[in-house]
């Protein structure tokens, strides 16, 4: 029997490598700092880039005499530290980042923050955007803040610092990257675009390529996600949303290698590009057909990417030349080259939620859980905030170089009631520190973490240590919102909740979904510009839905407050409905039409509403009606084969 179904953070010597200290001595004068003193001059220096808090700095004459440079070693400036900066972890930093101009070219100012790296030197390398290598441009011990060379506009340049036995090129350890920093040249501002509550629909793209919900890409099963898919859009346009964040780089990752991952959506682009992106043409098409936008996320599933390359995450992190990330950098630039013209792209996303694995012990968790030896852990290594950061630079700043018109939001979570003591003490220690934040711990943290991106991003949800930190008490208190805001405003930045709802209990067992409310309500309190609660018609299968997905005819409350908080933020658009459709959209979801039906299989259809629905009805080849049901999701009788003729045959579904 075939089935075709129907419907649808001190002070410091810095070297900037400069002028030729042989040359300067030939002339009887020293080189002191990158400074070159004449025969008898004398400078002050320092016996110590920094001292404790209370202490003061001592000052070192030294006098330059034919040549020689008089006493010890010193630095040129020094400062006091506190003891918690002496536990920080180095920073990179540049400012402004993105540096902007009117001009051909602008320039930035390095900033290395030694923390407890303390006066080791450390080596300053620069790589062009677009050009191989790495040219030293500066070294450091202690504090250092340096003008760097011009950037063009157009073009981004990446900062890598790097443990080194001195300042000659030759002493840098090239494979232990300390941290790093990525700056783009920019003529102008991005363009931000008007606030108002999206949804999340992560499996959207996913759904369009017949790999979602748990799909396999065949015809069969890419026809009826794509009608899936559709309706989809359809009942958020009706629900007046105005943009969907929605991963673009596959969602559930394979087992760690690269035969497994050969049905991930991501193969069918490495193997058939073209064909990958005629399908993502369509989702394009059906979004700008109904009014809606989209954030792509572009490093959702980061393990996809390593099992394809056979690397781990932390080589995609840490190295631009890796063959994760140049596969990685790939994808992205033809996504933006196809679609930046449209008016469908909103802003853009780097990631989904990469900093909540940073400072952990994955590895050491996944050899625990499922032995040493087992492939499942081969691509899993630890990552740190600093490998986070040159990341995330590293990726905005190609997105710049491709389309500079538009904001980039980091999606992190930011969700760790203990982010900035981890950082300090990191898991993978044996002794990791645990200890909640403070206030001002998160909000340096999040500052931080944010280096050269234009929204800070934040994931409330309610349950664990997640919403209720900080004084802020109550399972569905969105009181913690104000404080994530007050980092996006110190920063000088918007801010986006990218993901957000009732998870405990999930909003398919909260009727009221009173966190899901009282977030909304507080977005519209504090003029949150951008935001998207999870998620939009997420299913784990084509049976069944993920408790968190907000399905129209089970979650109206949630959906309802959307509305009304789009309606306050003056989000809506004019011909926006109402949040139930005018008409019910149905589709059959199992079994899928086209396959042969070899045993008894239950039917199971989504719809649009059930609200004023008074019942769904099946039928076979166009007879009378053989099940009836108001239970969501519809499903409500077994399609035997055994009960009709070997043939194909038509299972219709009305609403």
């Amino acid at each position: 029997m075939r089935v075709v179904s129907t419907n649808l953070s001190l002070a410091v010597l810095a070297v900037l490598i400069a002028a030729s200290p042989a040359h300067a001595e030939s002339q009887g004068a020293c080189v002191l700092n990158s400074k070159v003193l004449a025969n008898g001059e004398s400078a002050a220096t320092f016996e110590s880039a920094s001292v404790p808090l209370g202490q003061s700095c001592v000052a070192v004459s030294r006098k330059c005499s034919n040549g020689i440079l008089s006493g010890a070693r010193g630095y040129s400036a020094c400062g006091a530290v506190s003891a918690a900066e002496t536990s920080l972890p180095p920073r990179l930093k540049a400012t402004p980042n993105p540096c902007i101009a009117n001009a051909p070219a602008c320039r930035t100012k390095l900033v290395w923050q030694p923390n407890r790296y303390g006066t080791k030197p450390v080596q300053i390398w620069m790589r062009d955007s677009g050009q191989p290598g790495e040219r030293l441009v500066a070294c450091a011990q202690g504090r250092f803040e340096k003008e760097m060379p011009e950037i063009p506009i157009g073009k981004a340049h990446e900062f890598r610092a790097y443990p080194a036995a001195s300042c000659e090129p030759s002493t840098a350890d090239k494979g232990a990257l300390i941290a790093a920093v990525t700056v783009a040249g920019l003529a102008s501002e991005p363009k931000y675009p008007p606030a108002g509550v999206g949804v999340n629909a992560v499996t959207l793209q996913n759904m369009f390529l017949g790999r979602a919900p748990n799909g396999d890409g065949s015809p069969e099963f890419t026809a009826m996600s794509e009608r899936f898919a559709r309706k989809s859009i359809a009942d958020a346009a009706d629900a007046g949303i105005p943009y969907l964040r929605v991963g673009t780089g596959g969602w559930f990752a394979p087992a760690p290698n690269p035969a497994a991952a050969a049905n991930h959506a991501l193969s069918l682009w490495v193997r058939a590009p073209e064909a990958y992106w005629k399908r993502v043409d369509l989702m394009m098409d059906e979004l700008d057909r109904h009014g809606i936008k989209i954030v792509p996320v572009f490093f959702w599933e980061p393990s996809i990417y390593t099992a394809i390359a056979g690397e781990t995450t932390a080589e995609t992190l840490r190295n631009p030349d890796s063959k994760s990330y140049k596969l990685l950098e790939k994808c992205v630039t033809e996504f933006i080259a196809r679609y930046k013209a449209r008016p469908t792209i909103h802003f853009y996303e780097l990631t989904i939620e990469l900093d909540g694995a940073a400072n952990l012990d994955q590895a050491g968790r996944c050899e625990k859980k499922n032995g040493a030896a087992t492939p499942a852990c081969a691509p899993v290594a630890n990552y740190s905030s600093n490998d986070v950061i040159g990341f995330s630079t590293r990726l905005a700043g190609l997105i710049r170089t491709l389309d500079p018109s538009r904001p980039i939001s980091s999606g992190f979570a930011l969700t760790h009631s203990f982010d900035a003591h981890i950082e300090r003490t990191p898991e993978s220690t044996g002794r990791p520190d645990w200890a909640p934040d403070t206030k001002e711990d998160f909000i340096a943290y999040a500052i931080d973490m944010h280096e050269g991106l234009d929204l800070v991003s934040y994931h409330p949800f309610n349950g664990k240590t997640n919403n209720e930190r900080l004084g802020v008490t109550g399972n569905n208190n969105a009181d913690f919102i104000a404080i994530a805001k007050e980092a996006a405003d110190r920063a000088g930045k918007r801010i986006y909740l990218g993901a957000f709802g009732d998870q405990d209990p999930p909003v398919q067992q909260a009727p009221d979904a009173l966190f899901t409310k009282a977030v909304l309500e507080k977005i519209v309190e504090l003029k949150i510009p951008y935001s998207s609660p999870f998620s939009w018609q997420l299913h784990w299968n084509p049976r069944k839905s993920w408790p968190e997905s907000l399905e129209p005819g089970i979650t109206d409350k949630p959906i309802g407050y959307i509305w009304e908080a789009n309606r306050k933020l003056g989000a809506l658009k004019p011909d926006a409905k109402s949040v139930q459709p005018d008409a019910p959209r149905v589709v059959i979801t199992w079994p899928i039409g086209g396959r042969p039906l070899q045993r008894p299989e239950t039917v199971y259809a989504v719809a649009s509403a059930a609200a004023g629905l008074g019942s769904v009805t099946f039928s076979l080849d166009g007879g009378p009606e053989i099940a009836s049901t108001l239970q969501i999701p519809f499903h409500t009788f077994a399609l035997d084969p055994a009960q009709s003729a070997q043939g194909q045959h038509t299972l219709t579904v009305r609403a």
